[in-house]
């Protein structure tokens, strides 16, 4: 499926505010969204004139980030087809304990629901979080709401699923009852 060219700007978000080349940014910003959701593995990119017009830049710009991301495996590319998104074997992998593969003689513990992850990714996922979070730390520590930004896109999947909603009236907890 292609995606259009409004949903992949949107999802791609503020990637030139990177300080780095704008392919090298470029090339960043989709496998961040990739990695976290915003752009589904097997979805084809718009064709590279359309892209570059969308996003304001040369095509240069984007046949360089392409060309990044197909050599990191994140991108394939069929001569006189769209090219299409995708994870890389590496970030593909798994790194499980021993419990959670099942294997003879190995005990599940099931008191951790957390699927394996490739361990590359959850660092760098757990970065851009940490890098994130400045805002949040300074913040008096009293329990509210929720973040507004959880809670405005929260509200939005509501709202687009039929039932009209408000961030305002959502309230994330941390799931955590009394002991």
């Amino acid at each position: 499926m292609r995606m259009r060219d409004d949903y992949l700007v949107q999802a791609l978000g503020p990637w030139r505010k990177a300080k780095a080349p704008l392919s090298a940014a470029l090339a960043r910003a989709v496998r961040e969204a990739l990695l976290d959701g915003r752009i589904r593995p097997g979805s084809e990119l718009p064709a590279e004139r359309r892209l570059a017009a969308a996003l304001g830049v040369s095509r240069g710009t984007v046949t360089a980030a392409l060309e990044r991301l197909r050599d990191a495996g994140w991108v394939r590319t069929r001569q006189g087809s769209a090219s299409t998104v995708q994870l890389p074997a590496a970030a593909a992998e798994r790194i499980a304990p021993l419990s959670a593969t099942g294997e003879a003689g190995s005990v599940i513990d099931l008191r951790r629901a957390v699927p394996a992850a490739p361990r590359d990714l959850y660092l760098q996922a757990t970065r851009r979080a940490t890098e994130r979070a400045g805002p949040l730390l300074a913040e008096h520590g009293e329990p509210g709401p929720g973040i507004p930004e959880l809670r405005a896109a929260i509200a939005g999947r509501y709202s687009r699923e039929g039932t009209t909603t408000r961030p305002e009236q959502i309230l994330v907890t941390s799931g955590r009852g009394p002991r």
